[in-house]
This record gives structure tokens, sequence and C-alpha cells, in this order.
């Protein structure tokens, strides 16, 4: 009797670094651990550090790259048969300017809610 593999990812996958693991990107179930394990370390791809951006791949590519580990293995895709690979480098002083405009925003929404209804009370006067 062979194992099964059941595979399952999602369509967006976002990853913070650049050497991509199986483990990574999907969510792997087999009954022989020994072959999870040797797959939960495989990796599929390695992204280039200075270039963050978005990666499509299929699912048929990742099933024969574990084909070609263990051949003997049955593999039942249970997730998308296609998904996208989201790179962005670890946040680092973005995160003060991200913080800069959540506050820029919440103060023009908090200061032009008052205005419009300062503006309609005059009209309706």
């Amino acid at each position: 009797m062979s194992d099964t593999l059941y595979l399952q990812l999602d369509q967006n996958i976002q990853i913070n670094h650049p050497h991509i693991y199986l483990q990574d990107i999907a969510k792997l179930s087999c009954s022989n651990s020994k072959i999870l394990n040797r797959l939960r370390v495989m990796p599929v791809i390695n992204l280039d550090p200075n270039k963050p951006g978005r990666y499509v791949m299929s699912v048929m590519d990742l099933i024969s790259e574990i084909k070609k580990k263990e051949p003997d293995l049955e593999i039942n895709n249970i997730g998308e048969a296609d998904f996208i690979i989201t790179f962005k480098n670890k946040p680092g002083s973005g995160l003060v300017w991200q913080w800069c405009k959540i506050i820029f925003v919440g103060l023009a929404a908090f200061f032009g809610a008052g205005f419009s209804i300062m503006t309609f009370n005059n009209d309706v006067d």
C-alpha cells in the first residue's frame, strides 16, 4: 500500500524571506511521518532578496518536484491549482511611515466629518 500526501494551498501566500520551502506555502498531511518531514523542508524556490514582488506558480510544478523525490507517493491536491506568492521584505523603517499615514487619514476623517456637520447645520438654517 502506497502512502498518500494531501496538499492544501491557498490562493494568495505572503512570504517575508527569499528561501521558500514547501511547509511555508502549503499545508501537508501524510500518514508516514518520515516522508512528511522530508517534504516539509523541500526547497520550492529561491527568490532574489532585492526583488520583492508577486510570483505565480502552479501546483503541477510542486507535484512534479515531489514526484522526483518520492516516486511511489500518491498526491492529492485539495487546495488551489494556481497560487500567487507575494514576497515582501521585512518591515523596517517603513513601519514608522505606515503609522504616520494611518494617523493622517484618521485625523483627516475626524476633522472632515466635523466640518461637514458644521456646514450642514449652516445650510439648513
